[in-house]
């Protein structure tokens, strides 16, 4: 596994100064790399945030690497050139494992609060594992999961509360899940006999498109817009 230098050599920033693992404790590093990542907001620095982030971060709920992290701040500031931020009401504490950097931040009429964790990388160098805020957490708190979406979305509509009608004490209907393979979720809803399952109706996510039965089965803008929010993309 290549060292944190290493990764942030290649990612194309340079390593923050004075981050050494060896030379500060975590909730130094947590002061230090707030204060960095808030200035290189504020500068639109993009390769100064490059330098900052570990190789994987948990960003906004959602588990992403440092090039996507980059690509969704680059997209944002290009899309608000005047934007700045001030960070009021800082706390920092430790953690289990690194220590978190919580505060106000404002960059219109009304504060947000967010937060950043660093840890150690490698033994190397502290970086941001993780950024949020509140609204992003409170929407985690309640996710649902990719597979109860989809069925939650197919239980609502008409074809499939139909075939329920149809189920016996011998033949009751419900669902299969198969095996994710990576970012592929599917699924069928069909009546469980006591020697076979027979299937109904597939479910699939799949490149950012929900289907049921291959698409002919129509699932109204909401219902794509639930399954969408709650699978990866």
């Amino acid at each position: 596994m290549p060292s944190a230098v290493a990764a942030a050599s290649a990612a194309g920033g340079a390593l923050p100064a004075g981050l050494a693992c060896d030379k500060i404790n975590d909730l130094e590093a947590a002061r230090r790399l707030m204060n960095a990542w808030n200035a290189a907001l504020n500068a639109h620095d993009v390769a100064r945030l490059e330098s900052l982030y570990a190789p994987r971060v948990s960003f906004y709920g959602r588990d992403f690497s440092r090039d996507q992290v980059i690509a969704a701040k680059r997209k944002a500031l290009a899309a608000s050139p005047a934007f700045k931020q001030r960070l009021s009401d800082i706390q920092i504490a430790a953690g289990d494992s690194g220590a978190s950097a919580t505060f106000d931040k404002v960059s219109g009429a009304k504060p947000v609060r967010g937060s950043l964790v660093v840890a150690c990388a490698d033994g190397a160098v502290y970086t941001i594992t993780a950024e949020s805020d509140a609204p992003s957490d409170a929407l985690a708190q309640n996710h649902e999961d990719c597979e109860a979406a989809m069925h939650a979305v197919a239980f609502s509509l008409p074809e499939v509360t139909k075939a329920m009608t149809y189920a016996t004490d011998e033949a009751p209907f419900g669902g299969l899940s198969y095996p994710t393979e990576g970012k592929h979720y599917s699924a069928a809803l069909g009546y469980h006999h006591e020697d076979h399952f027979e299937a109904a109706f597939f479910l699939d996510w799949a490149h950012g498109v929900f289907t049921i039965n291959q698409g002919d089965v129509k699932v109204p803008p909401a219902g794509i817009a639930r399954v969408k929010a709650a699978c990866p993309k």
